[in-house]
């Protein structure tokens, strides 16, 4: 079985495809975990912004394939965990899938470095 991470963000263009691009490539061969990425606002089929694109490349990560999606309810009931990249997109999942509200985490929460409640900025 594998467990699911689901990165959020507004247009599924820049942070959270980053987010689930960085993630993937740190997770050893075989491992149980996927990630996936969605947004909140997100049309389906456009591609990840030219500054992300260029970002990730310098760190190895190729996100010329990326798409973008809308944030899709069955994969949100399926997610082990939801990745929030601010808290206002936290605030709208959790109105939207109270269910998951427990699932339901802010990207700065994991990194000790910076306050818990932090927003990843869309650049």
């Amino acid at each position: 079985m594998a467990w699911l991470v689901l990165f959020v963000c507004t247009g599924n263009t820049c942070r959270s495809p980053m987010a689930e691009a960085l993630v993937r490539a740190a997770l050893p061969p075989g491992s149980p975990w996927r990630v996936a990425s969605a947004g909140l606002a997100a049309c389906r089929g456009a591609p990840a912004s030219d500054g992300a694109v260029a970002a990730l490349a310098e760190v190895g990560c190729d996100l010329r394939v990326h798409r973008s999606r809308p944030i899709d309810e069955r994969e949100v009931r399926e997610a082990a965990a939801i990745i929030a990249l601010s808290a206002d997109h936290a605030q709208q999942l959790a109105a939207l899938f109270p269910a998951s509200r427990d699932r339901i985490h802010l990207l700065s929460a994991f990194n000790p470095g910076f306050a818990a409640d932090a927003d990843v900025a869309d650049p």
